[in-house]
């Protein structure tokens, strides 16, 4: 913590970031499966301080999080899942998100190809229909390959999940010929395949492993969102660059009106 951050004027700042965030839980029905919303909107509301440090945001963002998700209508087990993830998810979003604005210029040559690619050769689209089960078993694949290989472990996945999606939606991106409600389609059919195959790429693994590796699941459709929203830097959340890891969070396009601190 910064000597000249005083503990009185962090807890001021939880206390405003908590009441100004709260009415999110009811307008976005936040849970476990969609707490990324959640988490992207207190790393930007750090940065509405600017007098703070990067590791005073962290800190700030772990606390108002873990409030939150303890205060959360959910399970034991689910806000178990969520407290052990926090700190690994505030250090993924921000790093993501820096590394989308360092990259937009890639980002948008990359949309651009792949319109010159679509316009050069219309088939590609129905092509890739007929390649449906190819693509998600190259994604289970490399999702299977990286667990194997590195070593990670059921108890592992809440601080692993967003490194893996975010190399799945590496691989899927090289797929020029489906568009992006495909990709999100495919990506999660991908996983569900590995939910299927548990036995087979953790040998032993117990019923309450299972169950949290169930829980992670759970929460790939938001957290496939938020990885590409962050991707493409449409958040400004990123913790300077005294965090380096990884990435992800949410687009807020469904807030009815009248939901305060949404926007």
């Amino acid at each position: 913590m910064d000597k000249h951050l005083t503990l009185q004027k962090r807890k001021t700042i939880i206390q405003q970031i908590f009441s100004e965030l709260s009415t999110i839980v009811d307008c976005f029905q936040i849970k476990t499966n969609n707490f990324s919303i959640l988490a992207i909107k207190v790393l930007e509301r750090t940065r509405s301080y600017p007098d703070l440090t990067s590791a005073n945001r962290y800190q700030i963002s772990l606390d108002v999080l873990t409030q939150m998700a303890k205060e959360l209508d959910i399970s034991e087990s689910e806000k178990t899942y969520l407290l052990s993830a926090i700190p690994s998810m505030i250090f993924d979003l921000s790093d993501i998100n820096l590394r989308g604005q360092q990259n937009q210029k890639q980002i948008k040559n990359d949309k651009k190809k792949r319109a010159k690619q679509l316009k050069k050769n219309p088939d590609l689209v129905n092509n890739g229909v007929f390649k449906v089960e190819e693509y998600v078993s190259e994604i289970y694949n490399k999702i299977a390959k990286m667990i194997i290989t590195q070593y990670i472990k059921p108890s592992d996945l809440p601080s692993q999940l967003i490194n893996i999606v975010m190399d799945s939606v590496g691989l899927i991106n090289t797929f020029v010929e489906l568009r992006g409600i495909e990709k999100k389609q495919l990506l999660v059919r991908a996983f569900q395949k590995f939910n299927d195959n548990l036995e087979e790429i953790f040998p032993g693994i117990t019923t309450e492993e299972a169950n949290l590796v169930k829980l992670a699941i759970n929460t790939l459709p938001s957290l496939i969102d938020s990885v590409i929203a962050v991707i493409e830097a449409k958040f400004n959340v990123n913790l300077d660059d005294v965090f380096t890891s990884k990435f992800w969070t949410k687009i807020f396009k469904n807030c009815k009106n009248g939901c305060a601190g949404c926007c």
